[in-house]
């Protein structure tokens, strides 16, 4: 059996992660997750899920990132819950959404 070695092409990567279209499509997988996430959000007052959003832009290496946040002062207590004693299990909208879009985040 012969055996095949994988060496992957770093020019190919960087010029793809520097790509408009890439840039693009982030942009999108961005606000499809944001749209899950706020479906998954606990809706008591509403302002934790209208904080949910997606801001895009260019790192230090000039790829283009996204990232899915939310910015009410609740956001961590929901996302990861408030542990032993609190009452409020982690729920985690914003983790799931992202994953529902692009798979399992670390």
């Amino acid at each position: 059996m012969v055996r095949k070695i994988f060496l992957p092409n770093r020019g190919m990567t960087n010029e793809l992660e520097s790509d408009p279209k890439v840039a693009e499509n982030l942009i999108s997988l961005g606000e499809q997750a944001v749209s899950i996430a706020q479906g998954m959000a606990p809706r008591l007052s509403g302002d934790y899920s209208e904080s949910i959003r997606a801001v895009t832009g260019i790192n230090d290496e000039g790829k283009a990132v996204v990232r899915v946040l939310a910015d009410d002062f609740k956001a961590g207590w929901i996302e990861k819950g408030t542990g032993p004693p609190g009452p409020t299990p982690a729920s985690a909208p914003l983790r799931r959404g992202v994953e529902a879009v692009v798979g399992n985040v670390k």
